[in-house]
């Protein structure tokens, strides 16, 4: 379902760090664990988070949707806090940067940030449930594509596929090959 509460926000916050962590640690997000889980759980816009939950109610998949609203609602503070005034400076400039070209989504468009199942559980048919109620969800709302860009070495591709995505292009990710651990982004549009 889209929309998570905030005691859920440290849940999806980890998620999140378990895909993308390593990624990202020390360019855009913080090298201590604990402290990037804190400022992801404080910057996510929790209504454009779509959460799959166990029979116990804890938050066991997380995928983080634009086209409606942003993805993070980032305070300058909380990044000035985080990575000093120098680093939070750029790096809250990026942030905007990017919320910007998201705003421009078109209004017909959904896209997909960022997908993650726990790792415990993948292969299990969450990620396939999920992916089911995002694109039931984006068809209601009058939505008439998803895309979505994922590493090329990303086992996910096959999910993405197998739900009727198709590869629209590749793109090279230059000099963050090595800090990303692929290549090439692999874009994706889902035509409904």
């Amino acid at each position: 379902m889209r929309g998570i509460e905030p005691a859920q926000a440290k849940g999806a916050a980890e998620l999140f760090h378990l895909s993308f962590g390593a990624k990202l640690a020390g360019f855009v997000l913080l090298k201590d664990r604990d402290a990037a889980i804190e400022l992801l759980a404080d910057s996510f816009c929790l209504d454009e988070i779509y959460g799959a939950f166990d029979p116990s109610g804890n938050l066991v998949g997380v995928a983080f949707i634009t086209g409606h609203g942003p993805v993070l609602c980032v305070r300058r503070e909380a990044v000035r806090a985080a990575f000093g005034r120098f680093g939070g400076a750029w790096r809250y400039a990026v942030y905007r940067v990017t919320q910007w070209k998201r705003r421009s989504y078109p209004k017909d468009s959904r896209g997909l940030e960022g997908f993650s199942v726990s790792p415990a559980l993948r292969g299990q048919g969450i990620g396939t449930a999920m992916l089911d109620r995002i694109i039931s969800d984006a068809k209601a709302e009058g939505a008439r594509v998803v895309d979505l860009n994922v590493g090329d070495n990303n086992p996910a591709r096959h999910l993405y596929e197998r739900a009727g995505f198709e590869q629209v292009r590749v793109s090279g990710v230059g000099p963050f090959a090595g800090r990303l651990g692929f290549s090439h982004f692999v874009f994706y549009e889902l035509k409904l």
